[in-house]
């Protein structure tokens, strides 16, 4: 009778064995015929969580896909998931707390379109106009360039662009205002906060190589002169005399003794050579005064 148990033990674990081995089995043989698995994306980890998800520039999504919103929307709140293949399709009702927010630019812009009625209904429309408020406007750009602090230990320790740097979004601002007073009716375009970010994100990586300043004229041209008219139709000798305005006004903005960076940042490469001649006598004349104060000591 003991022989009787020890095969009977021996055959039920053979058998759970054999059980793993087909159920493995099984496991290769489907992920061979699939071999993609479904995984949630953000709307529906949003919908499952009672997350709030945010959709950017919305109307630049297909319509295909726009449609696929209109179910989430309504008071159901539902999303029917076909796409999962052999499981079947799988109906996902938001969780409560799921929020749904979407941001668009007006479908007047270059490569823009409206939604489509039966979409756009579902969504309550906040219009944001542009921004026109100038104190707003400095404290973005201080903020993207590490300027916002301020306060009477905000000088010392300091050195030499660092303490230019802070005289930089004063200048794109009054910059923006002159642009936006009498250039942007004829160019044809506006100096938008992203341009004015793009800017000022230049002065910050290159003001340590070439002075805020210097940085800040030649990130003018850069980010706006160079391309100023491209696009719109506008006349080769109209977008010259407003580049020409344009550069004006910068130079006005900058110290006598960086007037050679705006003539080279206008296109005047032979002062390329002044300067870097400027550039060497200066780093000799730096390194001879610390060989004097090491003689000193």
């Amino acid at each position: 009778q003991r022989q009787l148990q020890q095969q009977q033990q021996q055959m039920e674990a053979s058998l759970a064995e054999l059980q793993g081995l087909v159920q493995r089995a099984s496991d290769s043989a489907s992920q061979a015929v699939a071999p993609f698995v479904w995984v949630d994306g953000p709307l529906v980890t949003a919908m499952r969580r009672g997350d709030m998800l945010l959709v950017d520039e919305i109307n630049l999504a297909e319509d295909a896909v726009l449609e696929r919103l209109n179910s989430v929307l309504e008071p159901g709140r539902t999303l029917t998931l076909a796409e999962r293949g052999g499981e079947g399709a799988e109906v996902i009702v938001a969780a409560p707390g799921f929020r749904l927010l979407a941001t668009m630019n007006p479908g007047g812009d270059y490569g823009k379109k409206e939604l489509s009625p039966a979409l756009a209904n579902r969504f309550t429309t906040v219009w944001v106009p542009a921004l026109e408020d100038e104190q707003e406007l400095e404290a973005i750009l201080a903020a993207r360039m590490g300027t916002q602090q301020t306060g009477p230990n905000q000088g010392p320790g300091l050195s030499g662009w660092e303490l230019e740097l802070q005289g930089v979004p004063p200048r794109l601002l009054a910059f923006w205002r002159f642009f936006r007073d009498n250039i942007a009716a004829l160019a044809r375009c506006s100096l938008s906060v992203r341009d004015l970010l793009a800017w000022a994100t230049f002065v910050k990586v290159t003001a340590p190589r070439l002075g805020a300043l210097a940085a800040y004229v030649h990130g003018a041209h850069l980010t706006l002169l160079d391309g100023l008219g491209a696009g719109v139709g506008l006349a080769p000798a109209t977008a010259a005399s407003l580049r020409a305005q344009c550069a004006s006004f910068l130079r006005a903005q900058l110290p006598a003794e960086l007037q050679p960076h705006a003539r080279l940042a206008e296109g005047e490469l032979q002062i390329a050579s002044t300067l870097e001649a400027q550039a060497q006598a200066h780093s000799d004349s730096t390194a001879a005064a610390a060989a004097n104060e090491d003689q000193a000591r």
